[in-house]
């Protein structure tokens, strides 16, 4: 501070002069501050002084944090189908010594950078609707974090692909022969297979109907939603199974549509014949 002994001695300037450097080595995290003395041009050589209001020195990088992709800061998203927006939420990013002055993002798209954003240090997030994302494109995201100093560091998302093709069907059957009667009033026997290469299926959505004299009413489920069947990427998607707490009327026509949704939100949905 001012009030501490001067580790460089004064040094004369004429008063022309309007800046003026030395060479002296600085410590990390601490304070520096200038002195001028001005002196007039009469004999008596008066003169009045003031200080600057300091100068930190901070040696050291900030401390990265972390980088999500998607809208949720909670989830960091693996897919998306959206094809002209991003979204990006960051955390972490800190300098105790002089602070984060500002952030650039960088939009990679298979590598490649396509898009810089800049953003103030007390922000945290970007979102952009004027992209142009391509089916298979990988996207990733950088966020270069700089401080007071002037220093940089970084940290890149983990990245997400975009697919924009929902789900395909394979099969769907609602008996194992292929017969279109049953001779049972509580089992509803179902069989179906869907493919998505690029973001895979991340669940099914499971309902009956019920046919007669030409009106369709959902049967079941009861409270009118629908039941959700986790995937089976282990078995090549193919789902089979036997809705067991249901009774049906005799002569009714029973059919199960299955919704099949995949990672990037983009859903298929395909009904047995009956």
């Amino acid at each position: 501070t001012p009030d501490f002994p001067d580790i460089v001695d004064f040094k004369p300037y004429s008063h022309f002069s309007k800046q003026g450097c030395v060479n002296i080595l600085l410590n990390h995290n601490h304070t520096y501050y200038n002195i001028i003395r001005a002196f007039n041009g009469a004999l008596s050589r008066l003169s009045t002084n003031d200080s600057s209001d300091g100068v930190l020195v901070d040696l050291t990088d900030p401390i990265a944090g972390w980088v999500n992709d998607g809208p949720d800061v909670k989830v960091d998203m693996e897919f998306s189908s959206k094809p002209a927006s991003l979204h990006s939420y960051w955390g972490g990013f800190h300098d105790p010594e002089s602070g984060i002055d500002h952030y650039e993002v960088d939009v990679e798209v298979n590598g490649d950078i396509v898009k810089q954003i800049s953003r103030r240090g007390d922000q945290n997030d970007v979102s952009d609707h004027t992209m142009h994302f391509n089916h298979g494109d990988d996207i990733k995201v950088k966020v270069t974090a700089t401080d007071g100093a002037t220093r940089e560091n970084s940290s890149t998302s983990t990245g997400y692909r975009v697919d924009l093709t929902p789900p395909e069907v394979k099969e769907m059957k609602d008996s194992r022969h292929g017969h279109r009667f049953i001779s049972t009033d509580t089992e509803m026997y179902a069989l179906w297979q869907f493919k998505d290469p690029e973001s895979k299926i991340k669940e099914y959505r499971v309902l009956m109907y019920s046919h007669a004299g030409g009106s369709v009413q959902r049967f079941w489920p009861k409270n009118g939603t629908y039941k959700v069947y986790d995937a089976a990427e282990d078995n090549d998607n193919l789902v089979e199974t036997i809705i067991t707490d249901i009774r049906m009327d005799n002569g009714f026509k029973y059919s199960v549509e299955v919704t099949a949704l995949n990672n990037a939100g983009l859903a298929t949905k395909h009904e047995s014949k009956g």
